[in-house]
């Protein structure tokens, strides 16, 4: 990209995955760990020198309410014992996590970060955060 481009205004991260069986990437990386965590980091990492030339850069991570519990840093791929629900919740609070921590580099301080706790609608219920930092909680009603 940056053969084409001089800067990025916008990165939206909004892939994910959700396998019940463990399933391993060509790298051998579980997929939903792989697709729905690092790919976003690598995405951010390798384009945040475009990033950093924008004048007001926006990062948008999508989550899920599903995002809660805790990091399982023993297995962070479930190799020992495959939940697809499991490792899926844990993706998508990971993602969030890594949110917060490019909110803490000196560039990403002045720019707007945004994680999505539900990616299905549109229109913000309550915003919050810090300067340099929102956190939208979208969702939808059934």
């Amino acid at each position: 990209m940056a053969s084409k481009f001089d800067h990025l205004d916008q990165l939206i991260n909004n892939a994910g995955v959700w396998h019940s069986e463990f399933t391993a990437s060509m790298d051998g990386i579980e997929e939903t760990f792989q697709v729905n965590v690092i790919a976003p980091y690598l995405f951010i990492k390798n384009l945040k020198p475009l990033l950093d030339k924008a004048e007001t850069p926006k990062v948008i991570n999508t989550a899920s309410g599903l995002h809660t519990g805790t990091v399982n840093f023993n297995d962070i791929q479930y190799k020992a014992q495959f939940s697809g629900f499991k490792a899926y919740r844990q993706s998508k609070l990971s993602i969030i996590l890594l949110t917060r921590l490019f909110v803490c580099e000196p560039r990403a301080k002045d720019s707007i970060l945004c994680s999505a706790s539900r990616s299905s609608e549109y229109k913000p219920r309550k915003a919050y955060g810090r300067p340099g930092q929102f956190v939208f909680q979208i969702h939808r009603s059934f």
